[in-house]
């Protein structure tokens, strides 16, 4: 088995794993890391010297003849996501290198372009994540690794190397994040359906304590997983997060993000799979995902996007460059109208459903309007038409003779609707029937009718002998009608 050296370094430290792979699985010899540090030339502005720190993390394990690979971080590229016409595989190097002659700035001569199919079929638009390595930090890349006696083979990209360590040694069903943390950055990468849909690196603050850190990146993840949603996973949701490190590493962070987010959250050491007999691990494991990724992809002979050899168009034929450079304006030119329409197309989707959401609203509100107005108006109706019944019933005893000539069993009051007369029906018992007419002449005035039902005998009572029953319309009246009948009779 060929021997790989993996490589990569950020703003703190360099970092090494030498080892080969067969059959997915891996064999470490050697993983190292050691602090970058800062040297001056000739009185000149201090510089970091990645040269230096990569052989101090080489150490006395000379790699001799390996397969060096190299992995640059997200802040390294410029990355783009592109949305074409629908191509087949060996059309899109070409899609893709003319939008991003029109969209990168940093696409200049020297400069490396790759990119990674985000969708397989070609008769649907073809999702693509392209990136750019400018023609400077593939310089400082090379002169680095030639300051170690080292010469890059392959170039690639960090947060993408440790996603296909994770997808060659996870098992997945459902959409997920996977978290590495490698010193003050974190990779956040997208995985659904087996490949990767959406990828971001933040920066962490410098000098705070892990529960600080662990807060930020949560509220990080958080704003990740919302533009995931609402773009390549097309409304799906991720359903679990996976964070590198080694056992005990990142447990604040875990709980924070279980805390904040409420999905399942577990941790992955990359080096649980890998054969490492004989080898001492450097702390926090989970910084050395992508270099043991890049070791694996290269014993497959797959790297998801490789800066020194990257997807090209295929060559044509000189005399057919005039012809071709027209029909890149042409596809240049209908690509843009076509972007252009698409995403008026999606704009006028998207509003239709937050105004189709606001019409929803605001039939809800009408409705319970109109609940509430119904009720105030038959409020308002009571109180402005209805009788004044507790007056009414004043009215009505000063009305009745004595409690010697008349007993009332039941009385019954019935509200009129919207102005209508109210009714009282009573039933009672009197001395003889002159009382019933002295009731009748009492009560009946311009506000009050009286209807005879019923007048008996009532053979089982000696004093009360007779009984009566009346129904008697009331019509709403003025309170001041009854303050003056009331003030008449004390």
């Amino acid at each position: 088995m060929a021997r790989v050296l993996a490589i990569d370094w950020d703003g703190h430290e360099a970092r090494c794993v030498l080892g080969s792979a067969s059959g997915g699985k891996i064999r470490v010899v050697a993983a190292n890391s050691a602090p970058l540090v800062n040297v001056a030339q000739g009185g000149g502005q201090s510089r970091p010297d990645v040269a230096g720190s990569l052989r101090a993390a080489l150490g006395d394990e000379h790699p001799g003849r390996v397969t060096t690979i190299v992995g640059v971080n997200r802040a390294s590229v410029d990355v783009m996501n592109f949305t074409l016409p629908p191509a087949k595989d060996r059309e899109l190097a070409q899609l893709v290198h003319i939008q991003a002659a029109r969209e990168s700035q940093s696409l200049d001569e020297g400069a490396a372009l790759d990119f990674l199919p985000m969708s397989e079929s070609p008769a649907e638009p073809r999702e693509v994540m392209a990136a750019v390595l400018p023609a400077a930090q593939r310089k400082g890349i090379e002169g680095a690794c030639e300051g170690a006696s080292l010469r890059a083979a392959h170039i690639v990209l960090r947060p993408l190397a440790a996603a296909s360590l994770f997808l060659r040694t996870a098992s997945l069903e459902r959409p997920c994040l996977l978290v590495n943390l490698v010193a003050d950055e974190a990779d956040l990468t997208v995985i659904s359906e087996g490949r990767v849909v959406f990828l971001r690196t933040v920066r962490l603050p410098e000098d705070v304590n892990e529960y600080v850190a662990a807060q930020r990146l949560s509220a990080e993840v958080t704003r990740t997983l919302v533009v995931a949603q609402q773009g390549p996973l097309a409304g799906s949701n991720v359903e679990e997060i996976y964070v590198y490190g080694g056992p005990g590493e990142h447990e604040v962070l875990v709980q924070q993000l279980e805390l904040d987010l409420g999905l399942p959250v577990g941790t992955l050491d990359p080096f649980e799979t890998a054969d490492i007999t004989g080898v001492e691990l450097p702390p926090s494991a989970g910084r050395f995902a992508s270099l043991l990724g890049m070791v694996l992809d290269e014993s497959r002979s797959t790297h998801a996007m490789d800066f020194l050899h990257p997807r090209r168009p295929p060559r044509q034929p000189n005399r057919r460059r005039m012809v071709l450079v027209a029909a890149a304006a042409v596809a240049a030119i209908v690509l843009s109208c076509a972007y252009y329409y698409w995403d008026l197309l999606d704009r006028a989707i998207v509003d239709n459903r937050r105004l189709a959401q606001d019409v929803k609203l605001c039939n809800e509100s009408l409705k319970q309007y109109s609940e509430q107005k119904r009720i105030t108006d038959d409020i308002r109706d009571w109180r402005v038409g209805d009788v004044i019944w507790l007056d009414e019933l004043r009215d009505l005893s000063l009305r009745m003779p004595s409690s010697r000539d008349v007993v009332l069993q039941h009385m019954t009051m019935t509200r009129g609707r919207r102005g209508g007369p109210g009714v009282i029906q009573v039933r009672g018992l009197v001395r003889d029937p002159s009382v019933v007419a002295r009731i009748d002449r009492s009560l009946h005035d311009v506000y009050h009718s009286v209807a005879s039902r019923r007048v008996g005998e009532q053979p089982r009572s000696e004093d009360y002998a007779w009984f009566f029953e009346r129904l008697i319309t009331v019509l709403p009246r003025p309170k001041s009608q009854y303050l003056a009948q009331q003030g008449a009779k004390p």
